[in-house]
């Protein structure tokens, strides 16, 4: 069955749809219906998990991302293509208008599709750790500052970190960007603004949301054309190609 399940949360914004799954032991999604949609090289992708829960969680996650853009798309999720560019960021040769992207963690799965580069991040917050101190090491100074005077150090933290996360999947460059690159300014009350920077300059439209004892989530796009002219060259160019693309379809 290739029945998409209800999401447990889901919105539009800047074109793109947004949606966050369950994927867990409560969620919806068989595994027998997930799994049956995978292809081949996924399934031997997921046989390397040495823990059963690890496995089904990326098997569902998987099936979801394929059953979402099939319904976008004129093709069964079983038959969708996929390919990577430099640094991993997966995208569809047959469809190089329809851009995607996935984030899961835990129980939980991000979805982000829509007609322009974007990237999501979803994370369950944890405090057993110290954010001022990790903020300390990876952050831009002042943002380090910021969650070590804040009462709620551990979600700010994770509310610049997935814009962070959202910011670098959206350029397709991920983890080769440092995280200090990307400025993520907030307002008085720790919620980040709508707008986030790379060290150049280049701007992203970023939409947070975080729920109570549930998950912290960010979605970056590229601010303008002109913003992803300004990207290094190998980011420049992955950017560049796709909008274009983008723009044709």
């Amino acid at each position: 069955m290739n029945a998409l399940p209800p999401a447990l949360w889901s919105i539009t914004w800047r074109e793109a749809d947004l949606a966050v799954f369950a994927t867990g032991d409560d969620s919806p999604l068989a595994m027998g219906d997930a799994a049956a949609v995978l292809s081949a090289d996924e399934q031997t992708r997921a046989a390397r998990f040495h823990f059963m829960a690890d496995r089904e969680r990326w098997i569902r996650s998987r099936a979801l991302l394929r059953l979402t853009l099939a319904r976008r798309l004129p093709v069964p999720p079983q038959n969708l293509a996929f390919a990577t560019g430099t640094h991993g960021k997966p995208w569809l040769p047959d469809y190089p208008g329809c851009h995607f992207n996935l984030s899961h963690s835990a129980d939980l799965a991000a979805i982000a599709i829509g007609a322009a580069p974007l990237g999501i991040d979803i994370e369950p917050p944890r405090d057993d750790f110290s954010a001022a101190s990790l903020a300390a090491h990876a952050f831009r100074p002042e943002e380090a500052a910021a969650i070590a005077a804040s009462d709620e150090p551990h979600l700010l933290f994770y509310r610049m970190w997935t814009v962070k996360e959202a910011v670098m999947k959206c350029t397709g460059m991920g983890m080769s960007l440092s995280p200090d690159s990307i400025g993520v300014p907030c307002d008085a009350d720790g919620i980040p603004c709508p707008t986030a920077w790379l060290a150049d300059g280049t701007a992203f439209d970023i939409l947070t949301r975080s729920q109570p004892g549930g998950f912290v989530l960010a979605a970056a796009v590229c601010h303008s054309q002109s913003g992803v002219a300004q990207l290094p060259a190998e980011g420049r160019h992955t950017l560049m190609s796709v909008t274009r693309e983008a723009t044709a379809a």
